[in-house]
């Protein structure tokens, strides 16, 4: 059952009025599923029943998505990647239909704003490497691939880049070497200097091959630039180390080795003076490349692969992509992989292109934070052989396909909630009830500390001053439907909260028609306080 109800008494003066979302059981977690998902499936995107019209089964929208396209500020862009070859199998021209049908259908909602096309990677090359390269200069990537190019370009400028740089020590080196050795004449000197100059040799031939690499990643149609990163990285931490190793050996050299010559000795004393200013600004770079975020336009670019049948959403600023597995989920679960037939996956193009223009296009977001105190993680689990899954793995991701951001808090562990970046226009908290300390394995009393005060004030002073409490009550199924019956966290919500809850009318009911999908069932002598469109 779910009642929405305000609390009988206040709990505190800032409790009153608190948005709270409670869960408890496996009831609940359906409950909530429906709450929360299956309200938007319902109201926001209902697909009412129209005939089928087109051979792949597409013949109209839901008036949430069309109302969505019609509302549009800002021009889409739909790309279908779906490839086609001589040789592909016997369901690649069914998926490929039935997207170019759906995409065909959101372009003829509004063409003043929403434009369709088709781009085949494997053979329509210059037009997928235009289309890449549009993709760099959107705003949303263009200015972490900019840091990334200042760095590339203080590694290769011709007159002061780091490339430069190094390679003028260790040319400097090898020229004061080459002039020691008119004065060099014990074995002593041979054998020290000698050893230095084998590995300034080897970082000539090192840095060009280290420089002939970075050039190609930038000149490739399509610039590896994380690639590239990583590979001035590796260079810059094995020079520096190089030069502190030489440092360490010369001096060493020195204070064991009293018959080496006064130049050799020389050389090899002040090698870390010669160093120091070259080393001191390739570690500045170091930190300077390390602290580069990672680009969030290479998870694009692999997203977009030549033949993983993905979806392109773009607009003026933003792009993202909806991947063949969202739009076409195994009606079994327990099937995964491309080897799953055509009549055994269901069709989520639309709910899931739909999510991704609200996304593109909408500045607003909502967070759904789910809160607990203890127990195991809810989204992971269920890795091992006989270990229990993770709780609201499912409705984690029925969240996300519809828009919203969802995260996980445990109060036992923190009393700040988790950081949202960026950070989303309104936050709701589902709140579990808290799991109660283990015992010890004799029944003794745990030592651990039990939910308190101020996790509860915690929790009370990151949901803020405004809003109401939606609360999920439960009911158990008898052989003629739920029965509306007492909840077994009324004490919990009395006792904590302050909460008196209403279990007489079940709000909601629904039954599963497709995976993930749910319709509502209409009952008169329970579905009393909710009327839900059909």
């Amino acid at each position: 059952m779910g009642v929405e109800t305000k609390p009988s008494r206040p709990v505190e003066r800032r409790a009153a009025g608190r948005r709270v979302v409670f869960g408890t059981n496996v009831v609940v977690v359906t409950l909530m599923v429906i709450g929360i998902v299956v309200v938007l499936q319902l109201i926001a995107y209902s697909m009412p029943t129209r005939w089928d019209m087109t051979s792949s089964g597409i013949n109209s929208l839901s008036d949430g998505t069309e109302n969505l396209l019609r509302d549009l500020d800002t021009n889409v862009t739909l790309t279908s990647l779906y490839f086609e070859t001589d040789r592909e199998d016997e369901d690649q021209p069914r998926y490929r239909r039935a997207v170019d049908d759906l995409l065909g259908l959101y372009e003829a909602t509004n063409r003043t704003k929403v434009t369709s096309d088709w781009v085949n990677p494997l053979k329509d090359h210059e037009k997928f490497k235009k289309l890449l390269a549009g993709l760099r200069d959107k705003g949303a990537f263009k200015d972490e691939i900019e840091q990334y190019k200042e760095r590339i370009d203080q590694y290769t400028d011709k007159s002061d880049g780091f490339d430069a740089q190094m390679r003028a020590l260790v040319q400097g080196e090898l020229d004061r070497v080459a002039a020691l050795g008119g004065m060099m004449g014990a074995d002593a000197d041979q054998e020290s200097i000698g050893q230095v100059e084998m590995a300034l040799r080897h970082w000539t031939e090192e840095l060009a091959a280290v420089r002939e690499t970075v050039d190609s990643l930038m000149f490739l149609d399509d610039p590896q630039y994380s690639t590239a990163v990583n590979e001035l990285k590796g260079v810059y931490r094995a020079f520096t180390d190089t030069l502190n190793r030489i440092e360490r050996y010369g001096a060493n050299e020195v204070a064991t080795k009293p018959s080496l010559s006064k130049p050799a000795a020389d050389y090899l004393s002040t090698c870390g003076e010669r160093f120091a200013s070259i080393v001191k600004a390739v570690e500045a770079e170091k930190t300077e490349l390390q602290e580069l975020e990672p680009l969030t336009f290479d998870d694009l670019l692999r997203q977009l692969g030549p033949t993983s049948n993905p979806v392109l959403v773009e607009t003026e600023t933003d792009a993202l992509v909806v991947d063949f597995s969202s739009v076409w989920p195994p009606l079994d679960p327990n099937m995964s992989g491309r080897r799953v037939a055509f009549r055994n996956r269901a069709f989520k193009g639309e709910e899931k292109v739909t999510a991704a223009i609200l996304r593109a296009t909408h500045k607003e977001q909502t967070a759904v934070v789910f809160v607990r105190y203890g127990g195991q993680p809810l989204f992971l689990g269920g890795f091992v052989p006989g270990m229990r899954g993770a709780p609201y793995a499912t409705m984690k991701q029925q969240l996300e396909g519809a828009n919203f951001i969802v995260e996980e808090w445990d109060l036992k562990t923190g009393d700040t909630p988790p950081e949202i970046d960026p950070a989303p226009t309104r936050t709701i908290y589902v709140v579990l009830k808290p799991t109660p300390p283990r015992r010890g394995p004799m029944g003794q009393p745990s030592q651990e500390p039990p939910f308190s005060v101020s996790n509860k004030r915690a929790l009370l002073d990151a949901m803020g001053d405004s809003g109401r409490a939606l609360f999920i009550a439960g009911w158990y199924p008898g052989p003629f439907g739920p029965v509306p019956s007492t909840y077994e966290y009324n004490d919990y919500l009395d006792e904590t909260w302050g909460i008196k809850v209403d279990t007489s009318t079940l709000l909601l009911q629904v039954a599963s028609f497709e995976p993930g999908k749910f319709l509502p069932r209409r009952d008169s002598s329970v579905l009393r306080s909710m009327e839900v469109a059909e």
